[in-house]
């Protein structure tokens, strides 16, 4: 799966749809893309979409720009709105738990309130409605963090889903993880990695979120950057929980 930060907008076809419409593509795929983890405060809505309070600074200007780039007709309005990005929800939306493990409770008016969730986004077309212009963007898969779980019971007349693949990347809600703002369980954090020479080492420290905030800015302010994923014998880059 592709984290937020790995599209390149440049790559992205935007293919002639009806009625003025457009349809978007990315390497020949439809545009999809993991975005930064994010509070759900009110949770689902009765018009089956939900707010996520994303509070990465650096996300927030590269989805304005995002935007632009694929809907610059006007007047438009915004999926974000003050840090909170609007997303569709459906039946066939999957839904995993902290765990990975898939499960499929009804998509219900509050159903999410005030956790913490991942989501993986598919940004299929614009649309036209009421004289304004905006992007359909649709959850394909949410990973909910907590002790307050969503109740595995499906509505009676859903859609049976197959079962699916959680194709979430730890490494983007673990470094962006403090700009939430908040932390859905207790974290042991073990940073191993060495840059330039220098060898930086933290083992099992519990850390406050200021301490994490800290720490996250230290690592992000180096101009070389270590591979998010996998390290290397020369370059070993670790981030575990």
């Amino acid at each position: 799966m592709v984290l937020w930060s790995d599209i390149q907008k440049d790559l992205i076809d935007v293919m002639p749809g009806m009625k003025d419409r457009s349809k978007y593509i990315y390497e020949g795929k439809p545009l999809r893309f993991q975005i930064p983890m994010g509070t759900c405060t009110w949770g689902v809505s009765q018009y089956k979409s939900l707010n996520v309070e994303i509070k990465n600074h650096e996300f927030i200007e590269w989805w304005g720009e995002l935007e632009r780039r694929l809907c610059p007709q006007e007047p438009f309005r915004s999926n974000l709105a003050n840090g909170s990005l609007r997303i569709k929800i459906d039946d066939a939306t999957y839904i995993f738990d902290e765990n990975s493990k898939q499960v499929t409770p009804e998509v219900r008016e509050g159903l999410f309130r005030g956790q913490e969730l991942s989501c993986l986004i598919d940004i299929e077309s614009n649309y036209f409605f009421n004289n304004v212009w905006g992007l359909t963007v649709r959850a394909a898969q949410i990973r909910f963090y907590g002790t307050e779980q969503p109740s595995d019971e499906p509505k009676s007349d859903a859609p049976l889903l197959a079962k699916g693949i959680c194709a979430f990347l730890d490494s983007e809600n673990l470094i962006y993880e403090s700009n939430t703002g908040r932390c859905p369980k207790p974290r042991e954090a073990v940073v191993h990695f060495y840059l330039l020479g220098i060898n930086f080492t933290r083992l099992g420290q519990k850390r406050t979120l200021d301490e994490r905030e800290a720490l996250d800015a230290q690592l992000l302010s180096w101009p070389w950057r270590p591979p998010l994923s996998m390290g290397s014998s020369s370059h070993p880059w670790t981030w575990t929980c």
